[in-house]
């Protein structure tokens, strides 16, 4: 039988393993750099005597790169694990996989991955991680309101559309598993669940997606492009056709609390709020709009229920993001990534020109040839894996 302490002596294997795998995936995209001919400005090369208090564009499109490869090399070797352990134990891997120890594991291999890849990232990088992510912001009590009244538009109004969308895919034969990773039998599991598929994802996604992607991206783009690229990695790097439309949304509002607020605690706890609400309302259904089971949508009601829902939690989203907005302008204390119109850069001759920020199909020609090579590399890998997982969800 698997103990449960297996859970702390396997996460610290895990570490270790992610620490090397990390540098030598590092280091490979760092002599690819070289080759393709380095980003002289921002290059690891001129980042050995200060750091750093930002993160760039080359920092954003190298972490995309670096996580895709860290995780799916993690999870390969947690999966070879899992057959070997499961042929010694002469059970399925199915069978396994629903120990309480394993599922725990099971959720925990990507944020282990992400959060060691983010302090390996931010010591190579020569990057103040805390200052870069925004951790030391101000709090104020607007943006706090806003994420409250954001978490329960998202659960209430935005999940109904979801559900029906789940039905549509079920009926074209898609296998819709919309089950918690870790079953919940006692108050206990709860607890447990909560802390692991809600505060842990929320504390290292926000440093991963909002942190890293997102503050990369704003150095050269304009605000709301950033927002709206980090938001579709986000849904596209959780590799579910399922998700996708809720992850989008989700995203865009973290991106946007992260943008008017500049402090990365606002989005952690919006994300918090969003996944703990999602476990306690699978765990006890007290909604019954909410509970997908023997909901058919075969009356128009059913039907119209779901997007009228939608268009007004969107609407509702839409005057809280105004309200943040308007007493920024009333205070005449816009964020520094609206504010700012243009970014430094430095010429051939060395010297230092403005450019204007750009949107999302003009990134890719600020980039470097080797940042556009990562760049399209890493779009690529994301677009495999989630074309894999939604073909192997049609034909289970």
């Amino acid at each position: 039988m698997i103990k449960n302490h297996f859970i702390a002596f396997f996460i610290a294997i895990l570490t270790l393993f992610c620490y090397y795998l990390f540098e030598y995936i590092y280091k490979i995209i760092y002599v690819f750099d070289i080759f393709l001919g380095g980003d002289k400005v921002q290059g690891v090369q001129t980042m050995e005597k200060t750091k750093r208090s930002e993160y760039t564009v080359s920092d954003a499109v190298k972490f995309i790169l670096c996580a895709i490869l860290l995780s799916v090399a993690v999870s390969l070797v947690y999966s070879i694990v899992l057959i070997s352990v499961s042929a010694r134990m002469g059970v399925g891997v199915d069978v396994l996989q629903k120990y309480k120890a394993v599922s725990i594991i099971s959720c925990l291999i990507n944020p282990v991955c992400f959060f060691v890849m983010f302090l390996i990232f931010n010591a190579t990088r020569k990057v103040k991680g805390a200052s870069a992510v925004n951790l030391n912001g101000k709090f104020t009590l607007l943006p706090f309101s806003v994420v409250i009244m954001m978490a329960l538009i998202c659960i209430l109004l935005i999940s109904p559309i979801i559900n029906m969308i789940f039905f549509g895919f079920e009926e074209l034969g898609y296998v819709v598993d919309d089950s918690l990773p870790i079953a919940i039998n006692s108050p206990v599991d709860l607890v447990v669940s909560i802390l692991i598929l809600a505060l842990v994802p929320a504390i290292v996604e926000e440093f991963v997606y909002r942190g890293v992607i997102l503050n990369g991206f704003l150095s050269k783009m304009k605000p709301y492009s950033a927002v709206v690229l980090s938001a579709l990695i986000f849904a596209v790097m959780h590799g579910s056709l399922q998700q996708f439309l809720y992850q989008f949304i989700l995203g865009m509002c973290l991106g946007l609390i992260m943008l008017y607020s500049e402090n990365i605690w606002f989005p952690m706890l919006l994300h918090f709020l969003n996944n703990a609400l999602v476990v306690i309302l699978s765990t006890f259904n007290p909604i019954m709009y909410l509970n997908t089971e023997n909901v058919y949508y075969d009356n128009f009601f059913q039907i119209l229920f779901p997007i009228l829902m939608f268009i007004l939690g969107v609407g509702l989203i839409a005057v809280l993001l105004f309200m943040m907005h308007y007493f920024a302008g009333l205070l005449k204390h816009y964020p520094k990534a609206i504010a700012e119109k243009s970014y430094n850069v430095v010429n051939e001759k060395g010297n230092i020109i403005q450019k204007e920020k750009t949107n999302i199909f003009g990134i890719i020609k600020t980039m470097s040839a080797n940042e556009k090579v990562i760049y399209i590399t890493s779009i690529a890998l994301m677009l495999i894996i989630w074309i894999a997982n939604t073909i192997s969800g049609f034909v289970g």
